[in-house]
């Protein structure tokens, strides 16, 4: 039971994370999946917290694999690492990313 207290504690973590990168003035198509993502993570919550129940399934995985795909497809390839920096709204999305590395982890 421990894990799965840490599991749904991080999701909320995340989504709380997520919030703050809203605070910021973002581009429109971001915030809207954004907002939907922090939606999908308060089902994942009530999910992770009554075993057996399943709230997300393959149509939300399939929306967040396309929805990366569309965002990176104008990115040059990656030639080295990136360091966590820059500006504000830039190092929010850096700490939202380790934290949903720690709860897909949970």
């Amino acid at each position: 039971m421990l894990f799965r207290s840490e599991a749904f504690g991080t999701v909320d973590e995340l989504n709380s994370i997520i919030g703050m990168i809203l605070a910021h003035n973002i581009p429109d198509e971001i915030n809207s999946c954004l907002n939907l993502i922090q939606h999908h993570l308060f089902d994942l919550g009530g999910e992770l917290c009554i075993p057996g129940h399943t709230a997300l399934d393959e149509p939300y995985i399939s929306f967040l694999e396309n929805t990366l795909d569309k965002l990176n497809e104008d990115l040059p390839n990656l030639k080295e690492f990136i360091l966590p920096s820059g500006g504000h709204a830039t190092s929010v999305c850096h700490l939202a990313r380790t934290v949903c590395r720690r709860a897909e982890g949970r």
